[in-house]
């Protein structure tokens, strides 16, 4: 959301229509905590405790444990972290928000950023998900290090490519927000959304075991 005042009333209506299990929204409003806390009727809520300003909000209508805020290792401060049950699958999952390549001093901020995601995922073993706003395209050489170094499918895979960014531009912007995921994981079905009055529009990616071999 990158701090806009976003449309919650939409958000909401398409959480009662979608009803996922989870819904992560990055740079989130100030005030949707309080208000999703009191109007999100079956979903539970975790953001940065104790800040007027959440980085990352977590809508979860599914049971998650081991929530963290991770800050250390050169992981942005936009980042949370959780464990979930899914598909009879314990998954652990990072949501991250890297820095913007906007001149050279950020982009080499971001490429630390995405090699600090990898760090992350190479740490963790069994199924895990990376999601979030990665500030890069699926082409890029940030992204390909990234996929090289952990080993993780991209969840646009047969998909095509799905532009985010910027929201206005439809079928002509690009796509820099990602779901990549670990090979014990397959995604049946991946598809971009609303942007809620963000510049992005949203990512709707759903995750299933993958086959044995």
């Amino acid at each position: 959301m990158q701090g806009s005042s976003g449309d919650l009333e939409e958000l909401e209506r398409t959480l009662g229509d979608r009803s996922p299990d989870i819904m992560v929204v990055l740079e989130p409003p100030a005030d949707w905590v309080t208000k999703v806390t009191s109007g999100t009727v079956g979903f539970r809520v975790h953001a940065n405790p104790g800040s007027h300003l959440p980085r990352v909000l977590a809508l979860a209508a599914t049971k998650v444990t081991s929530v963290s805020f991770p800050d250390g290792h050169h992981l942005p401060g936009s980042s949370l972290a959780f464990d979930v049950v899914l598909d009879g699958l314990l998954i652990r999952v990072l949501a991250v928000h890297v820095q913007a390549p906007t001149r050279p001093g950020r982009r080499n901020v971001r490429d630390a950023e995405l090699r600090a995601v990898g760090d992350w995922a190479r740490r963790h073993s069994g199924p895990e998900i990376v999601l979030g706003d990665l500030n890069a395209t699926p082409w890029s050489s940030s992204i390909e290090r990234l996929e090289d170094e952990a080993d993780p499918r991209n969840s646009a895979d047969g998909f095509g490519v799905q532009p985010t960014w910027p929201a206005l531009a439809g079928p002509v912007g690009i796509p820099i927000d990602h779901l990549v995921h670990s090979r014990d994981l397959t995604v049946t079905d991946r598809v971009t959304g609303p942007s809620f009055g963000s510049a992005h529009r949203s990512l709707w990616v759903t995750i299933a075991r993958a086959a044995p071999g």
